[in-house]
């Protein structure tokens, strides 16, 4: 069995190595399809080949018993193989049934000198500037934005439109779409808002709007001009996102809202070109209003994103507004296609925001500082309990080193005698009990001022500890 397995590993890198072959051939533009040909006939016989060596290796392998997990893998790693030959069979096949079509098009070939290639003529239609596509509501071609012929609709019903001189919804939906429903009252494909210009002194600002809910959060922009007596406002850009998969509570969605807001508003005032303007930010959350206008130790998800909301605008400029007078909730809540129209957003602004100067409509209530506080980031106290040991307590008592050496040597002598009833030791210290105490008094020094032979002090130098424990 072992001779088999060396046998078939250059045999499956053969195969390998063909099909890789193949592959690059495929992708040269144009294909060679003798090439593929070529390639895909050698990919056979070193797949047959390999074949026969795999089922002897499969035989052998019953014959001495193996376990079923080995039979398992080795099996699988076959079956690979066999799968990767299969599957090029089909897209050689594909290849010459594409490459075979494309040669019986003799009518559509140009066909120049013998050594080139034949190409199929692209015909180019004209085009002629008006719409392929009749207007059901007028039975005209054209590009809308919103048929003139369709009457503004109260509420959400449904009524047949009548269209002089023109045929009926019903036989021209199919040009357009085959559910009638979904575009018999909706038009609009280019949106184009004139906006006011002129060479007078203007007083140009930016209102940003941000909302929330638990489907979608979104932001738009509102150009205010102030043109001598009168006023302008219009919408500019808006923009709504999907709120994630996953469970993320509602205040963290206003401020994504925010942030939101203010990358729209930068990317307004880059694009319109006004470095000055003045803008104004808009939030109906007081919680998220209060995280921008603290700067806190706010956990990772708000600090990461109050910090980019305060580079990217002034906090003096973020305000709250009311709920119901929040313009970007048709955004975050959601409207089908003829609430669209009925409310004619493309031309909706708030109407207090056209009031010179603008009174803005702000809640009297204040944030629960319990809900601001959930988002501060958790802090873990440890206390711990370290014990300092005095090792400099016998340099209290004498200031001469020969002293301090006997105190240490009595001590040593007090600790024997307590240890014996009988025998009381009352002579001089000897010069053995001197030594031995001198060896305590510098062990004792060393280990005030070092913290053993790994200490940085001493790591330019090559200590060690001696048999009594010194350095």
């Amino acid at each position: 069995m072992d001779a088999l397995k060396l046998r078939r590993t250059p045999l499956r890198t053969a195969f390998t190595k063909a099909v890789n072959h193949l592959q690059e051939i495929i992708e040269n533009d144009p294909v060679d399809m003798n090439a593929v040909e070529t390639a895909f006939e050698q990919l056979k016989v070193k797949s047959a080949k390999l074949k026969e060596v795999e089922d002897a290796v499969l035989e052998l392998m019953i014959e001495s018993n193996c376990t079923q997990e080995a039979y398992n893998i080795e099996f699988e790693a076959i079956e690979g193989y066999a799968e990767k030959m299969i599957a090029w069979q089909v897209r050689v096949k594909n290849i010459m049934k594409t490459d075979a079509l494309g040669q019986k098009d003799n009518h559509s070939l140009v066909t120049s000198s013998s050594s080139s290639l034949r190409l199929p003529k692209i015909q180019f239609q004209q085009f002629s500037g008006e719409s392929d596509v009749k207007c059901i509501i007028c039975n005209k071609r054209h590009y809308a934005v919103l048929c003139s012929k369709l009457p503004l609709r109260s509420g959400l019903e449904t009524e047949s439109v009548s269209v002089e001189n023109s045929t009926t919804a019903s036989s021209s939906s199919s040009n357009v779409l085959a559910n009638q429903a979904c575009t018999s009252e909706v038009l609009l494909q280019t949106l184009v808002v004139v906006l006011q210009n002129g060479n007078h002194k203007s007083l140009i600002a930016l209102h940003v709007f941000c909302g929330a809910s638990k489907k979608a959060y979104a932001a738009c922009v509102f150009l205010r001009v102030e043109y001598e007596e009168n006023v302008f406002v219009k919408l500019i850009q808006a923009k709504a996102r999907v709120a994630p998969l996953k469970d993320i509570s509602i205040l963290r969605l206003e401020l994504l809202s925010c942030t939101l807001g203010t990358r729209l508003a930068a990317s307004v005032k880059n694009d319109l070109n006004l470095p000055d303007v003045r803008i104004y930010y808009l939030t109906d959350s007081m919680t998220a209003l209060a995280w921008i206008q603290h700067t806190r130790d706010w956990g990772v998800f708000v600090f990461n994103r109050v910090k980019e909301i305060r580079n990217l605008s002034d906090v003096s400029s973020w305000e709250h507004v009311l709920s119901e007078k929040n313009f970007v909730d048709i955004l975050t809540r959601g409207c089908s296609a003829q609430q669209l129209i009925y409310l004619r957003w493309w031309e909706g602004e708030p109407p207090w925001l056209s009031e010179n100067p603008v009174q803005c409509p702000r809640s009297k209530q204040v944030p629960y500082e319990k809900t601001i506080n959930l988002e501060l980031r958790k802090s873990v106290l440890v206390n711990t309990a370290k014990r300092i040991e005095e090792f400099n307590w016998h340099c209290k008592y004498f200031s001469s080193y020969l002293k301090v050496v006997r105190m240490i040597a009595w001590i040593f002598r007090f600790f024997k005698n307590a240890k014996r009833i009988d025998v009381c030791n009352t002579s001089e210290i000897t010069f053995s009990e001197f030594d031995h105490a001198e060896k305590i008094v510098i062990k004792l020094i060393q280990m005030e001022n070092f913290e053993g032979v790994t200490d940085e002090k001493l790591r330019p130098l090559k200590s060690f500890l001696d048999q009594f424990g010194i350095l």
